[in-house]
């Protein structure tokens, strides 16, 4: 399946980008704009130094952000020189919002080709890639393994009628998350879901929602402000 994935992938790009061009809507044509400039934003990004720790952190839109977000601030108080990345796949997370996120670097997370990572991979060298909630593209965790880079979701959530959990799909979602080097479920009610899943081939712990903690800090922020 994650074969013909690929095969899939490298056919519809093609009309993905005629769609996209002559798309009436300003968005349509956005979509890829904004890869475009995401790759030559971290071309021009000095590498970070040998002896940095690279995380990537990744959430499908504004929801996942904020699930993100705590984790930065966990792994900026556990390693004391760490450089993080910061990708989004939504076009509704705004510029602003990525610019709050306390990552060194952010960009929008380039169409799932098998080719599309390796400048990421090759220049930044991340040692861990933490995917958010549910956004688990096959091409990505494959150029993970291929770069040696341990890849783990967190906050894991797949509800029963997913249509990732019927048909083909079930196939491919299978493969996909059996590429993965652990799962950290929000809720009891997953970790059976996800440990069947993966035939029990990935390690699976339920360590709930990050998202709640970001929340209570974005409150506790607004409220000290409110008192200054």
């Amino acid at each position: 399946m994650l074969f013909l994935y690929q095969i899939l992938g490298f056919c519809l790009f093609p009309i993905l980008r005629i769609l996209a061009f002559f798309h009436p809507h300003p968005q349509g044509r956005k979509f890829l704009a904004v890869r475009k400039e995401s790759k030559q934003k971290l071309q021009s990004i000095p590498t970070p130094q040998s002896d940095t720790q690279v995380f990537w952190l990744h959430g499908a839109s504004v929801g996942e952000l904020d699930q993100c977000n705590a984790l930065v601030k966990v792994l900026r108080e556990k390693y004391p020189k760490v450089f993080i990345l910061q990708s989004v796949f939504s076009l509704s997370v705004s510029e602003k919002q990525l610019e709050k996120t306390g990552a060194d670097a952010t960009f929008f997370l380039p169409i799932d080709l098998p080719f599309t990572y390796n400048f990421i991979f090759h220049k930044f060298q991340p040692s861990h890639l933490f995917l958010a909630a549910w956004d688990t593209w096959p091409n990505l965790l494959l150029s993970a393994k291929k770069y040696s880079c341990e890849s783990f979701l967190f906050c894991a959530t797949l509800n029963d009628n997913s249509g990732r959990k019927k048909g083909l799909a079930k196939k491919l979602t299978k493969q996909t998350l059996q590429l993965l080097s652990g799962i950290s479920p929000t809720h009891e009610m997953y970790l059976q879901t996800f440990q069947e899943l993966t035939d029990n081939k990935v390690p699976t712990k339920v360590c709930g929602d990050s998202r709640f903690d970001s929340v209570a800090a974005r409150i506790e922020s607004q409220q000290a402000h409110q008192h200054v």
